[in-house]
């Protein structure tokens, strides 16, 4: 899928409308993926920037599991900040095919 260049009208009523509406109904209103609809709310500055994590692999503990990096809290954070779990289930995709990451198959209880 090609991406698609932004238009003011669409920006427009992306900043009309982001907190009124959910990313899924701006989203489908748009004819845009909802992770687009987060990622161009971040870019205009409606979503307030996370802090960049320290360049360092230096293990953290975060949300209470030993061993998470900075990034895979950052992770959970954007996650957590999404409106609906369509949302966080796109990202969740896109992240294990971009990272190419195995998928879990459950095992048939028998």
């Amino acid at each position: 899928m090609a991406k698609r260049e932004w238009t003011d009208e669409d920006i427009r009523f992306l900043r009309e409308n982001f907190g009124k509406l959910t990313n899924s109904d701006i989203a489908e209103r748009l004819d845009r993926k909802v992770i687009a609809i987060y990622s161009k709310a971040r870019g205009l500055g409606l979503i307030e920037p996370k802090k960049k994590p320290k360049k360092s692999a230096k293990k953290i503990k975060l949300g209470g599991v030993d061993g998470e990096t900075a990034a895979t809290g950052r992770i959970y954070q954007e996650l957590d900040a999404l409106d609906d779990k369509a949302a966080q289930m796109q990202v969740i995709q896109y992240l294990i095919k971009r990272l190419q990451l195995p998928t879990v198959q459950k095992a048939n209880a028998e």
